[in-house]
C-alpha cells in the first residue's frame, strides 16, 4: 500500500487497484492544534481555554461545534457566563462564528471555526462592491 499526502488530500493506492483520493479534513486534531497556535496570540487566557475546549468539540469537515455551556464550563472549570463571554469575544475578534440557538436551557449556540486563510483573505460568502 502506497500512501501519498499533501496538505489537502490523501491519496492511497496499492498495485491491484487505482489510486483512490480521499479528501483530508480541515478540522481533525492536527487542523485545530495548528490553527489555535496561529490564534492563540490575539486571545486572552480565558478566550483561549474556552476557544482550546469548543475547538475539541468542532466537526473535522464542517469547523462547526455545539456544546453546551455547562459542558464547557465543565471543562474549562469556568462558569457558565464566564464561558459566554469569553466566546462571545473570540467571535467579535473573527476568530469563530456564533451562530445563536433558540432561547432557554437545551438550545446550545453553535459555533464554526473560522480558518485562518477565510480571515485573511475573505470567506466565500463576502459581497463583492463593485458599485
Amino acid at each position: 500500500m502506497l500512501t501519498l499526502s499533501s496538505s489537502n488530500v490523501v491519496i492511497l493506492a496499492d498495485h491491484q487497484t487505482e489510486a483512490k483520493v480521499k479528501p483530508k479534513p480541515q478540522w481533525g486534531k492536527a487542523g485545530c492544534s495548528d490553527w489555535l497556535v496561529q490564534v492563540g496570540g490575539e486571545l486572552t487566557n480565558a478566550e483561549f481555554k474556552a476557544t482550546f475546549f469548543l475547538s475539541r468539540h468542532a466537526n473535522q469537515w464542517t469547523g462547526e461545534a455545539h456544546p453546551g455551556a455547562p459542558l464547557l464550563a465543565f471543562e474549562t472549570g469556568m462558569d457558565e457566563r464566564q464561558v459566554d463571554r469569553a466566546l462571545d469575544a473570540v467571535a467579535r475578534k473573527g476568530i469563530i462564528e456564533k451562530i445563536a440557538g433558540k432561547r432557554g436551557r437545551g438550545h446550545s449556540a453553535r459555533y464554526r471555526l473560522i480558518s485562518n486563510l477565510e480571515r485573511n483573505f475573505g470567506g466565500e460568502n463576502d459581497e463583492n462592491d463593485d458599485a
